[in-house]
This record gives C-alpha cells, sequence and structure tokens, in this order.
C-alpha cells in the first residue's frame, strides 16, 4: 500500500523551490558569473536608485540655505528702510474729500457740516469710488461707514460715505 501526500505549498515557496532548482542546475562557474552581475545590478540600482537621489536632494537644500543666508545678510547689511511718506493734502476735511473725489474723477455732494461728514454719490464708476476713498484716506481721513449699492448700470454704484477725520 503506498500513501500519496498532498502538500500545498504558496506562491512564493513554489517560486522559491524553482529558483533552488534552476540555482542547482548551474555549473560552478556559472554560479559566479551569476552572482557577479546580480550583486553588480544590485549595486547600480542603490546608487542610481537610492544614494544619487539623495545626494542631489541634499545638494539642493544647501543651495537653497545658502542662497536664504546670502539674502538675509543683504537684508541686514541694507538697514531699516525708511520711507518718508507723502506729505499730507493741507485743508479741512470737506476739502480732502473734495480734491481726493476730484482727482478720481467723481462728483459727489457733502451732505453735513457736523463732525462726521458724509458724502454721497450715485451712478460713479466702482473704481473711481475705490480711488476717491483711497485719497481721502491718504489725507488722514478715515471711513466709519460706507454704504455701496449696484446701481442700473453696469460698473456703476450708488455710495453713501461717512469720515471721521
Amino acid at each position: 500500500m503506498t500513501r500519496v501526500r498532498i502538500i500545498e505549498r504558496s506562491g512564493l515557496e513554489a517560486s522559491l523551490m524553482r529558483l533552488e532548482s534552476w540555482w542547482s542546475g548551474l555549473s560552478r562557474r556559472e554560479r559566479i558569473m551569476v552572482g557577479t552581475l546580480g550583486t553588480l545590478i544590485a549595486a547600480l540600482i542603490l546608487i542610481y536608485g537610492v544614494i544619487k537621489p539623495l545626494q542631489a536632494a541634499r545638494a539642493d537644500a544647501r543651495s537653497d540655505i545658502r542662497a536664504y543666508e546670502t539674502l538675509l545678510a543683504r537684508m541686514r547689511a541694507a538697514g531699516t528702510l525708511v520711507v518718508n511718506p507723502p506729505a499730507a493734502p493741507a485743508g479741512t476735511p470737506r476739502q480732502i474729500i473734495a480734491r481726493a473725489a476730484a482727482r478720481a474723477g467723481v462728483a459727489i455732494s457733502v451732505a453735513s457740516d457736523g463732525a462726521p461728514l458724509t458724502a454721497s454719490a450715485s451712478g460713479v464708476p466702482y473704481d473711481g469710488v475705490v480711488n476717491w476713498l483711497a485719497g481721502a484716506a491718504q489725507g488722514g481721513l478715515a471711513v466709519t461707514d460706507a454704504q455701496i449699492v449696484k446701481a442700473n448700470a453696469p460698473g456703476r454704484v450708488d455710495v453713501r460715505v461717512t469720515f471721521a477725520s
């Protein structure tokens, strides 16, 4: 009576057995040549796949650090930047608002003579309003309230602004 024994092996074990039988079928000279070639291929993969990219990344990082250190040294050598602000426009707040509106090409009307000045305009271009408010801010006036509503024409707005000096 003969017994048949069935052994299940995984794909990895089967591949290793095939590799082992192939290796044992090689002569000593062939084994040396295949081993040398395998070592050479592994060394090339290690050099060009791992070492060279790491060296390139390190060189880039050192170059960036050197550039930033040079820039920092130049900034420190230059000292502080002193900018002379433009002279504030002279005149009353009402005159400053009117001049800024005229430079921006916006026709405005100033509504109150009290402490908070209120100016309004209807159907004016939006970019003109922005330039007008920037000019008023350069004159030392602050906007405390602004109501900007889209007008009927494209790019046009109705605006009501309250200024504080």
